[in-house]
């Protein structure tokens, strides 16, 4: 059980990475301009009369192996009395019992994942699940699972220089909770896996081969991304992002589904869901938002969201996190 937790800390929090190569599925809709606010920070602070000042983090779930937090990093988490993430970062394993045995069963398919992709792909798919201990123990149960599911396991298969376990995100809760420092998340880990859960099986599955195909580009995406943010080029990060939806790896009505699913599923409703809750803890106290950077992007950003409710937010000096 312990593995499982750790396993579904890691994945449950990974939208922004998501984004990096593929994306939606929803009511038809206009894409979003993803440009808007420019994005001259990873910080922003969220003022309002009668409120204590509080702050927005746009983080990268994934980190190089190694990697530490910055003594900026530490000095900003220590401007604040809460830490609120995605999700709970550091799950306690009795708490999440029942919960992620309930996940697990709703992963599991009565259809046969061989026969859906064919002979060919899923001897790839397992080949690639053996690559990492972390998705190794789910391959001989590949043929039983949900396409949402795979889709959600193959997250955790990144470039073997980097780990989640050095992402922005669990290097502040970690932090946090060395320091006694209070922490809450915006999301439970069914609301998360509800992203996954929305996808059809057929695109599910075009996601899967598109991504045994072109396994070298995603990891080519990957280490971009992370460069961006690690030297601070978010104006080109955020330049960046909406282009990786139309790179040609699908066809174009499955990159335009999966455009909208992301944009929409993954941005529209979570930021709009997390609203009250940063609302509640920022009225309250001095509040880090610790969010996956894409949440920041788009006029239905936090940025923007907040801004539409009164809140001034406005960019403090770019954050170095990693030292």
């Amino acid at each position: 059980m312990k593995k499982f937790l750790g396993f579904l800390s890691k994945w449950v929090c990974l939208f922004s990475l998501l984004v990096a190569v593929s994306s939606a599925w929803a009511a038809k809709t206009m894409p979003l301009d993803w440009q808007q606010p420019e994005l001259s920070s990873n910080v922003w602070k969220i003022s309002k009369a009668g409120q204590p000042d509080s702050y927005l983090l746009g983080t990268m779930h994934l980190g190089r192996n190694g990697g530490r937090l910055s003594s900026q990093a530490q000095a900003l988490l220590g401007k604040t009395d809460l830490l609120l993430t995605e999700v709970d970062m550091l799950p306690d394993e009795s708490r999440m019992k029942a919960e992620t045995e309930k996940l697990a069963g709703q992963m599991m398919s009565p259809k046969s994942l061989r026969s859906a992709l064919g002979e060919k792909d899923f001897a790839a798919l397992s080949r690639y699940f053996r690559k990492s201990e972390h998705t190794a123990v789910w391959e001989p149960l590949l043929d039983y699972m949900q396409p949402w599911a795979v889709v959600m396991l193959t997250l955790n298969l990144q470039p073997e220089e980097y780990s989640y376990q050095n992402g922005v995100d669990i290097l502040f809760s970690q932090a946090a909770q060395k320091a006694g420092k209070p922490r809450g998340s915006l999301e439970s880990m069914q609301e998360s896996s509800r992203l996954f859960r929305k996808l059809p099986d057929d695109l599910a599955l075009a996601a899967v081969k598109s991504m045994l195909k072109h396994q070298k580009a995603g990891e080519a995406d990957t280490r971009k991304m992370h460069r961006l943010y690690a030297e601070g080029r978010f104006r080109e990060l955020q330049g960046w992002l909406p282009k990786t939806f139309s790179q040609g790896r699908m066809k174009p009505e499955e990159e335009a589904a999966i455009r909208r699913w992301i944009e929409q599923d993954g941005i529209v409703v979570r930021n709009r869901a997390w609203l009250p809750e940063i609302k509640a803890a920022t009225r309250r106290q001095k509040t880090l938002i610790a969010v996956g950077i894409a949440h920041l992007m788009t006029r239905e950003g936090l940025i923007e969201l907040l801004r539409r409710e009164g809140y001034t937010v406005t960019p403090e000096p770019k954050l170095k996190v990693w030292k």
